[in-house]
C-alpha cells in the first residue's frame, strides 16, 4: 500500500520540479523599475506588468540605462509604465494600431531578454484594461 502511494505522488513531484525558466517570478506586476535596478534577477523570466501601449510613438519616452532605447526590429512598440519606456519585440498585439497617437492601457506579458547588454522585453501576451 505504502508503494502506491509514493507511486502516485511521483507525477506530482515530477512535474511540480519542471517549472520553466520562463515561468512568472509570481502574478503579481512588476514595475519597469525593478527591472532595471536588477535585470540579472529578471532576465529569461516572464513577468506581468501593466501601464500603456504606446505603438511607435516614443519621442518623449524615458528608457532606463538598463533598457535598450533603440528598437531591435522595424515592428517593434513601446510600453510605458506611465514613468518609463521600454520597447517590446516578437510581436504586435492583435487590434492595436502601432502608428495610433493614443496610449492604450494594458496588462502586458512579456519576457525580460537581453541583447548587447541592454534590456528589452519579448511579447507573450496582452489584455486591455
Amino acid at each position: 500500500m505504502q508503494k502506491l502511494q509514493y507511486f502516485l505522488l511521483l507525477p506530482l513531484i515530477v512535474i511540480s520540479c519542471s517549472v520553466s525558466k520562463d515561468t512568472p517570478l509570481s502574478e503579481t506586476v512588476t514595475p519597469l523599475s525593478s527591472i532595471a535596478r536588477k535585470p540579472a534577477k529578471y532576465e529569461g523570466q516572464t513577468v506581468q506588468l501593466e501601464g500603456f501601449y504606446l505603438g511607435w510613438k516614443h519621442a518623449e519616452c524615458s528608457f532606463p540605462k538598463a533598457f535598450s532605447s533603440i528598437q531591435l526590429t522595424r515592428s517593434d512598440w513601446v510600453f510605458s509604465d506611465g514613468k518609463r519606456c521600454c520597447f517590446v519585440t516578437g510581436s504586435a498585439p492583435p487590434g492595436l494600431d502601432p502608428a495610433s497617437s493614443l496610449p492604450v492601457s494594458v496588462k502586458l506579458t512579456a519576457t525580460v531578454k537581453r541583447k548587447d547588454s541592454k534590456i528589452y522585453l519579448e511579447f507573450v501576451n496582452i489584455v486591455l484594461k
